[in-house]
């Protein structure tokens, strides 16, 4: 029997740092590099997310709107600090989530009972070439409702572009997702975005309800799961394999929060001292690759 706490842990995300760019995947997951300082252009979407996860993770079906809406404003006013006390940050924080609890999660959310939030998984694979690994990730929310189990995406978005029925079914981390939950026994029946519109409108509270939040769904057939977790697989080997990580080399290498080692080394110099006052290693215990 295999041993898992020996085994590489490995998630979609990494995936998609590898298929990103190779070079960015070796100073994140080979090298366990990370930043000290954090962007903030990704703040609200991740504040809301936050707040989301502790709605569900105290969901109580006897619970009113008003109670619902009470504990997320502490909870809101409790992350001021965090927030650098940004009142215009707060106030869009509130005015989102005021209309989500009163308008919209009653559309999406009666019936439901909640399995879990950031529901934490990790099911053993085989790639094609024999290596056994860790498939690991957070699924936003997991629930049952009327019997059928259900997977659901968080996102946000601050220009108003919500997703296609399209892009959803073609979305490789949630047919990943639900792969691995059926791996470990989850019959899921579809998966779902939940997406938030972050946009400042100045009359927020006039804007109709569809132009703030949609929650699309889609259904995956066990020839498209079969599909992905082989898919996944091969990419697994892929990164394994690789000795001579690839640049991307593309104009999106600006937002890239490892460009100036990078730049370091194409100009053939040393990166270790960036590296040291940039970066901090990687906490361990979370993803990681059996060494090279």
């Amino acid at each position: 029997m295999t041993n898992t706490s020996d085994l590489p842990r490995i998630s979609h995300s990494q995936i998609q740092a590898w298929l990103r760019c190779e070079k960015m995947w070796e100073y994140k997951y080979r090298r366990a590099w990370v930043p000290k300082k954090v962007p903030t252009y990704f703040g609200m979407g991740n504040f809301i997310h936050g707040k989301l996860d502790i709605m569900y993770q105290t969901w109580d079906p006897e619970d009113s709107i008003g109670d619902r809406w009470d504990l997320m404003q502490a909870r809101i006013l409790e992350d001021i600090d965090p927030l650098g006390s940004n009142s215009e940050f707060v106030a869009r924080c509130m005015k989102a989530m005021y209309r989500y609890i009163h308008e919209f999660s009653p559309q999406i959310d009666e019936g439901i009972e909640v399995i879990g939030s950031e529901y934490n998984f990790a099911v053993e694979l085989v790639t094609p070439k024999g290596r056994h690994f860790l498939l690991e990730g957070f699924v936003d929310l997991l629930y049952k409702k009327k019997g059928q189990v259900i997977v659901r995406d968080h996102k946000s978005t601050g220009a108003g572009k919500f997703w296609h029925k399209d892009d959803l079914f073609y979305d490789t981390q949630q047919t990943t997702y639900i792969a691995a939950l059926r791996q470990l026994g989850f019959d899921v029946f579809r998966g779902e975005i939940n997406e938030i519109n972050t946009y400042d409108y100045k009359d927020w509270a006039g804007v109709p309800l569809e132009k703030l939040f949609q929650c699309p769904y889609s259904h995956r057939t066990q020839e498209d799961l079969d599909a992905i977790l082989l898919w996944f697989g091969k990419t697994v080997d892929r990164m394994l394999d690789e000795q001579d990580f690839q640049r991307a080399m593309s104009k999106e290498c600006r937002r890239c929060p490892y460009r100036h080692p990078c730049q370091l080394q194409l100009k053939g110099r040393d990166d270790s001292t960036i590296l040291s006052l940039e970066f901090k290693k990687k906490d361990e215990g979370r993803e990681r690759l059996a060494a090279p």
